[in-house]
């Protein structure tokens, strides 16, 4: 799967594409985006650079992977819906 959010490292925050491997997803979203932070997820993404990711509406990491997984399952927004590339080159 393909987690969409913003990762804090040292301080600096970034929007980040990571790729899940198979299992709980639930768990993933809470171990890498962190609990109260808004996520998308995906089987896939368009291939190109991900520059801006729109949170509105995103499903936001809960402690309890179950209930991760169930806001996973009522996703209905898709890639193209929320996420803005980088121009081709």
């Amino acid at each position: 799967m393909k987690l969409v959010c913003n990762i804090t490292y040292g301080g600096v925050t970034s929007l980040r594409v990571v790729t899940t491997a198979n299992g709980n997803q639930g768990l993933y979203v809470k171990a890498i985006a962190g609990v109260g932070n808004p996520f998308w997820i995906w089987p896939t993404v368009p291939a190109g650079k991900v520059i801006a990711a729109d949170f509105t509406n995103a499903p936001i990491v809960d402690a309890d992977p179950i209930v991760n997984n169930q806001r996973i399952a009522a996703i209905t927004a898709t890639p193209e819906d929320v996420l803005t590339y980088a121009p081709a080159e």
